[in-house]
């Protein structure tokens, strides 16, 4: 499949997830540190979680539905969780992928 393909793909995946009044979001102030955010059966049923959570679940989905396994790597940005969205050699350099990588804040 294309990473055009893959793309629409991951964007589907990002709508289904995160849109409409019954998508799945972030917790903020208070509720962030909860224990209940890191523990997916919780991030399911309230449909609330912490950006590293989050992006568990968008993986797991987004590769059940047809992504490339490996297509969404995990990001560590300072105070934050992200995930990179690219199609390539495994083998190239971290920098080659990051400048040809989409970035996805589920959060």
């Amino acid at each position: 499949m294309d990473s055009v393909s893959q793309l629409s793909l991951v964007r589907a995946t990002e709508a289904v997830l995160f849109e409409g009044p019954d998508g799945f979001r972030g917790v903020e102030g208070d509720q962030y540190y909860a224990a209940a955010n890191s523990f997916l059966d919780e991030v399911l049923r309230r449909r609330a979680g912490i950006p590293i959570s989050l992006a568990c679940l968008f993986v797991a989905v987004a590769e059940r539905a047809g992504v490339v396994k490996g297509a969404l790597r995990p990001v560590s940005a300072p105070g934050h969780f992200l995930l990179a969205f690219g199609i390539g050699d495994d083998a190239a350099d971290a920098a080659d992928f990051v400048s040809r990588a989409i970035f996805i804040d589920v959060f």
